[in-house]
């Protein structure tokens, strides 16, 4: 936008100063139909010809400011692609960590699971081998 501004500026900068020109070329033409001084048309020619030089370079300033723009908008353009793919990345590895985390959710339920399973197997067979040794502790007690 900045860019724009100062383009439109230096565009109605340019437009004043043909306009000027103008005048001044009118003025000359007058001036000689009305035999002035050739001093007076040697500045005023030198001066019309200065306007022309800067009407030149401002309408040089502008294409410039032009091709600036268009890179400016181009590079926009491409980051903006790049910032879009980069989110669409992140949200896929956003959906895989999370996947990720739901089955090692699951996986740490099973693995709770199979602990108490096994630690009540653990109590069954110590309560079975106790229950055995008792007897037969008993029963060499009681064969004494």
């Amino acid at each position: 936008e900045r860019l724009e501004n100062v383009i439109e500026k230096e565009r109605e900068k340019s437009k004043t100063q043909e306009c000027h020109i103008k005048t001044l070329k009118e003025e000359i033409d007058n001036q000689l139909s009305a035999t002035v001084m050739n001093g007076e048309i040697t500045e005023l020619q030198s001066h019309c010809h200065k306007l022309e030089e800067r009407n030149k370079y401002l309408n040089d300033e502008i294409m410039e400011k032009r091709m600036e723009l268009e890179v400016i908008t181009h590079q926009y353009e491409d980051l903006t692609v790049k910032i879009k793919d980069i989110e669409n990345i992140m949200k896929d590895k956003e959906k895989l960590a999370l996947e990720w985390y739901q089955t090692l959710q699951e996986t740490q339920d099973e693995n709770l699971l199979l602990q108490n399973q096994i630690e009540q197997q653990r109590v069954k067979q110590l309560e079975n081998d106790w229950q055995g040794q008792g007897n037969s502790l008993f029963g060499e007690v009681e064969d004494r």
